[in-house]
């Protein structure tokens, strides 16, 4: 699941999801809409970025969607 939305970068060691990418993953699971200011994706960032770097990395993820 992580790896359909997560963004690879060639400036960041990991792959992660931002903000964005973690609407696109509620826009595919709710269908409804979500923009980056959405309390459901800022809550996951505030809840499960352990790092606080604003990335939810694949671990952060995994977390999450226990």
């Amino acid at each position: 699941m992580f790896h359909t939305y997560c963004v690879e970068d060639a400036n960041v060691a990991f792959k992660y999801m931002g903000i964005e990418q973690i609407c696109e993953f509620i826009r595919a699971a709710t269908n409804e809409t979500c923009s980056v200011n959405d309390k459901r994706a800022t809550d996951i960032l505030e809840n499960y970025d352990k790092n606080k770097d604003g990335l939810l990395e694949r671990d952060d993820f995994i977390e999450f969607y226990r």
